[in-house]
């Protein structure tokens, strides 16, 4: 392996750092999230502060990041994991290691369902 061609390293490089950067770009256009551009890694911490103490069309408080991420997955399927299991609350982390496609997908998802919270 360390003897080999290489070459998809390089291209592995480039699609994670096009993936990186038009998910933190979309994200970051999504009222009340925002994501710095971390340098290395396959996922990215999203910080969702501003979105505590929302409150979904079912009348529910988002009270904390764990909260966030139960709404995002029962009222649109999409499945992030909550940064207080990584000691990282108010944030929670989202995989890149998928598709441009679906990470557009998922990002419009948490747009619509943020946008139905209510202050």
């Amino acid at each position: 392996a360390l003897n080999g061609d290489q070459s998809f390293v390089r291209e592995s490089v480039e699609t994670y750092q096009a993936r990186r950067d038009r998910t933190v770009t979309r994200i970051n256009a999504i009222k009340g999230l925002s994501c710095r551009v971390p340098k290395g890694a396959f996922y990215l911490y999203v910080n969702c502060q501003d979105l505590i103490g929302k409150i979904t069309p079912e009348g529910k408080v988002i009270a904390s990041d764990d909260d966030l991420v139960i709404y995002l997955l029962d009222s649109v399927g999409v499945a992030v994991v909550s940064g207080s299991a990584y000691g990282l609350s108010p944030y929670f982390r989202m995989s890149i290691a998928t598709s441009i496609e679906t990470l557009d997908a998922g990002t419009d998802m948490m747009s619509q369902a943020i946008a139905q919270l209510r202050s």
